[in-house]
């Protein structure tokens, strides 16, 4: 509470009083409440950062056990695209005893045809090293003295089928021809399970160029010629969610085709249930957002694949990335994120913040409890010192808050302490309530006096400005204000505005009243003239006296035909029914031109296209309309 030192504190003991509620009650209570605070929330942060730091911790563990994990699969493809692509200088090769007698046999069997590895089905399981189907074309060496697809596979066959052993989360590795003439796929398998419910080879093998892994790795796809992770899907087989490991295998600048391996990405459940910490939601996604890995529940037999977007929607992502997510506050929830380079894999932790802060209290608690049985002690003197000092001085202060705004309020009760300064006061607000009574009733006869005097100006002011801009015979406004009027429609116009039409209008033989009647009757006529049109015009258009016995109708916002149609209601109007003046009936009629402005022209130009026009109507007979030159 902020104390000056007023009148009606003007003792210096009560001013110093105030002075010393204030620094007792401000100063000590929010000084002692600062430090208990600052002290409360240091200790606070410093248990909610030792929780994220702990998280930190093992997502980092996380990203390197999951990078020795699909250490295989990356190893398998770099060593294989590896020995491909340099194969032309150490070929050929014919590869292990069992595979050239496999070929032999297939050859034999089918002279010409296509070749299979379906020969050894008889050997022990540890020595079908692959299966291979290649049609005819296959066998033909490439331009340029270079191998075919066939010598290249057959030195494939086994170094697939020794590294298809190496560990359990790879579900196939082969070698698929861009002619598509060979696939080379290891662990064996009979050929009539590798093309399923396809009678064809051939159409089997153009079939495999179809999918992701194979496409990913065309020329126009893969232009630095990079290994690659496919997206993730389904096994056809059944065995649960897969992704693909490739790399393009080129002869200079020949595209030969793609190694791959399959990866079974069931190992990731199991991997994400390891993590230590078993609150909260841990998942791993690709860069396309696909959710490989969900400890809540396996992916096997799922239909579809989840994205993450389903549990990090981009509008609550507020343009971060779901890289570099370090205990960011999304929703009700902290995220966390650690992310591998090859593949683009990010895990992402996700847990309540309420289950964090229950940690932090739980180590928190001693000292979150001394601190507020401190806080309780201090409402509990601040109470103290309120009821005795601060509460009596805020009465006062209403008190005189209320008195200066001009309201009469009762006395408030303080203790005996406070009486002397506040009956002091009341005394001061009585007579200042006196003084104030006084001023007032001089302040209303003054003010009186000059309303008067103001409303005598303005009625003039008023007067002058009617002067000014009408005609004192007619009533209608004078030329100079339809000059005001025709500038600032022409502004308008050229912001975008409709146009505007006007009529000049020139009454009939004018001087022949005049003579025949005398001057007062043609005044009369002209006063006539005006009222008729203000009924005959719509309430926008503005009626002015150009000069004499002529006038202007200004139209806002009507175009020429409009404007003849009024004008030729306004003519009617004339004609149709004498004057009578003193007894006398006094017949006239009226020309009429009509001109729409154009946008861009001077008003002298309007005017003269106008007068042009009355012109035309007087020539022609008077008592008409012209709109038309």
């Amino acid at each position: 509470m902020s104390i000056s030192k007023k009148k009606v504190l003007s003792s210096p003991p009560a001013y110093a009083l105030a002075r010393a509620y204030q620094r007792l009650m401000l100063l000590g209570s929010v000084g002692f409440l600062l430090v208990v605070g600052l002290t409360v929330y240091d200790g606070w942060q410093r248990h909610m950062a030792a929780e994220v730091a702990v998280i930190h911790q093992r997502m980092h563990a996380s990203v390197i056990q999951l990078k020795g994990i699909i250490k295989s699969a990356t190893d398998q493809i770099t060593q294989l695209a590896s020995w491909s692509n340099n194969f032309p200088r150490h070929a050929p090769y014919q590869g292990s005893g069992e595979v050239r007698l496999a070929i032999e046999l297939a050859r034999k069997a089918l002279p010409g045809g296509e070749v299979t590895l379906d020969a050894l089905a008889s050997l022990p399981p540890a020595h079908r090293l692959g299966q291979l189907v290649a049609l005819p074309a296959a066998s033909q060496p490439r331009a340029g003295g270079l191998p075919s697809d066939l010598d290249l596979a057959l030195a494939l066959v086994d170094r697939l089928g020794v590294d298809a052993q190496t560990s359990p989360c790879l579900r196939w590795t082969y070698f698929n021809a861009a002619s598509q003439n060979l696939l080379l796929i290891a662990p064996w398998l009979p050929k009539k399970d590798l093309l399923g419910s396809e009678p064809s080879s051939r159409r089997f093998l153009q079939q495999a160029w179809q999918y992701e892994v194979t496409t990913a790795g065309l020329p126009a796809n893969n232009p630095q010629r990079k290994p690659y992770w496919t997206r993730a899907y389904q096994d056809q087989a059944g065995a649960g969610l897969m992704i693909s490991h490739a790399a393009p295998i080129y002869w200079g600048d020949a595209f030969v085709g793609v190694v791959a391996t399959d990866v079974l990405l069931g190992f990731l459940d199991d991997f994400l249930r390891k993590f230590p910490d078993q609150e909260g939601l841990l998942t791993i996604s690709n860069e396309q957002g696909q959710i490989l890995g969900d400890r809540r529940a396996t992916l096997v037999g799922q239909k579809s694949i989840a994205s993450i977007d389903t549990l990090l929607p981009p509008h609550l992502l507020e343009g971060r990335t779901l890289d570099h997510l370090h205990a960011d506050s999304i929703g009700s929830d902290l995220v966390f994120s650690a992310s591998l380079d090859d593949p683009h894999w990010r895990i992402v932790f996700q847990i309540p913040k309420v289950t964090l802060q229950q940690r932090a209290m739980e180590a928190f608690s001693a000292q979150l409890y001394l601190s507020l049985f401190l806080v309780l002690v201090v409402l509990i003197i601040n109470l103290l010192l309120w009821r005795l000092y601060v509460a009596p001085a805020l009465q006062i202060a209403d008190f005189v808050a209320s008195e200066s705004g001009g309201s009469h309020p009762a006395l408030p009760k303080v203790p005996r302490l406070w009486q002397p300064w506040l009956d002091a006061m009341a005394q001061a607000f009585g007579d200042r309530r006196r003084y104030l009574a006084e001023l007032q009733q001089s302040n209303e006869v003054l003010e009186q006096r000059v309303a008067r005097r103001t409303q005598a100006l303005q009625a003039a002011n008023a007067r002058l400005q009617a002067l000014s801009v009408t005609d004192p015979l007619t009533g209608a406004f004078n030329r100079r204000h339809l000059f005001d009027l025709l500038n600032s429609e022409r502004l308008r116009v050229l912001r975008g505005g409709e146009a505007f039409s006007l009529l000049m209008i020139d009454l009939d033989l004018f001087k022949r009243v005049n003579d025949a009647f005398g001057h007062a009757a043609g005044d009369a006529v002209l006063r006539e003239f005006v009222l008729r049109s203000r009924a005959v015009v719509r309430q926008t258009d503005v009626i002015c006296r150009y000069g004499g016995e002529e006038f202007v109708v200004l139209m806002p916002a009507m175009h020429q035909e409009g404007a003849a149609l009024l004008g030729e209601r306004l003519r009617c109007a004339m004609a149709s029914t004498p004057v009578v003046f003193e007894g006398a009936q006094v017949a006239f009629t009226v020309s009429v031109g009509v001109a729409s402005y154009r946008a861009g022209e001077r008003l002298e130009e309007l005017l003269s296209r106008a007068d042009h026009r009355l012109y035309l109507a007087k020539a022609e007979g008077r008592n008409r309309v012209v709109c038309q030159a």
